[in-house]
């Protein structure tokens, strides 16, 4: 139903997603209902944590996903929900044009508390994900598109992790103390 809703809500004027893969049903349910209305219409699929490689025996121009087990992840993040050990099919069904690969948790995290603060949304760390690959792919596409994402979950669920100081410094995530998260020009020394 997301698809169809996004397609209702911008009128058909929607020129990309951005979505991240937790179980895989959102991006794989909304991009096949997307590319079925308008084929032009570009997926991108943020990753942190590197959870999903591409399929290169897949022939087409869109990229065939598959999730890397567990054990065989270069690193793991600290942010729940993305990339679960089990997906189901919708990632693999999914019609995705570019993985964005995120390489650190304080990105997303940032993002999380940057909407809390200048835009007064109060989203937990899927959403961040989902934020920051929706701000990717506008640097990517550039001015005049319109792109969507899903802010999938709520902030309150994380506040005594990815929105606890303690909790972070415990993983190495730290931000310096005068940080106002105000100005996304901060994310772009990342993307």
């Amino acid at each position: 139903t997301t698809g169809p809703e996004i397609w209702r809500q911008t009128k058909g004027k929607v020129d990309a997603i951005a979505i991240t893969a937790g179980t895989g049903g959102t991006i794989g349910g909304t991009s096949n209902y997307l590319k079925e209305v308008n084929p032009n219409i570009r997926v991108f699929m943020p990753d942190i944590g590197s959870v999903v490689t591409v399929d290169k025996t897949h022939p087409g121009p869109e990229l065939k996903l598959c999730r890397i087990p567990l054990e065989m992840r270069v690193r793991d993040t600290i942010i729940s929900g993305i990339g679960p050990s089990d997906f189901y099919t919708g990632v693999a069904e999914a019609r995705v044009d570019e993985i964005i690969k995120l390489e650190e948790d304080v990105e997303p995290i940032w993002m999380m508390r940057y909407l809390a603060k200048k835009e007064g949304l109060f989203v937990g760390g899927s959403s961040g994900v989902n934020a920051l690959g929706a701000y990717v792919a506008a640097k990517i596409l550039g001015p005049g598109h319109t792109i969507v994402t899903v802010l999938c979950d709520h902030g309150a669920a994380y506040t005594s992790s990815l929105l606890s100081e303690e909790w972070l410094k415990a993983r190495g995530v730290e931000f310096q103390k005068d940080e106002k998260f105000d100005d996304l020009s901060y994310l772009d020394s990342f993307v």
